[in-house]
């Protein structure tokens, strides 16, 4: 096995162990594999969604939002939407509302099932 194939089984082996010790509330084995990850793995897009859906499906929505105020980027501001919902912040509803005609169909769709308002898929072409 090459180092990069080496590389990417490992990253994959934490994503699955993360899903894993969320989905059954395994609060210590999610931090050891989201620290391992955070060594490892890519800082991208997909390690914030991971981490930050891992710590509102935990119930630490403080502790995601402090993770993604560390980030600048403007590529989250959906999944800072959610911790808001999440911790019942008047905030999360003004910031859906400008994401919810979306480009990126993630995103969008997203927003939108927070706001109770169906994705007609208009622009996802």
């Amino acid at each position: 096995m090459t180092k990069v194939t080496d590389h990417k089984s490992q990253v994959a082996e934490l994503f699955m162990r993360i899903l894993r010790a969320a989905k059954e509330q395994q609060v210590e084995e999610m931090r050891e594999a989201l620290a391992r990850l955070g060594e490892i793995g890519p800082k991208s897009r997909e390690f914030a969604t991971l981490k930050t859906l891992a710590l509102i499906n935990v119930k630490r929505e403080i502790d995601a939002l402090h993770f993604l105020n560390e980030i600048d980027s403007d590529d989250i501001l959906h999944l800072k939407v959610m911790c808001l919902h999440s911790l019942r912040d008047p905030l999360w509803e003004g910031a859906a509302m400008e994401l919810k005609d979306s480009e990126h169909p993630v995103v969008r769709k997203t927003v939108r099932k927070l706001l109770c308002i169906p994705d007609d898929d208009r622009i996802a072409q």
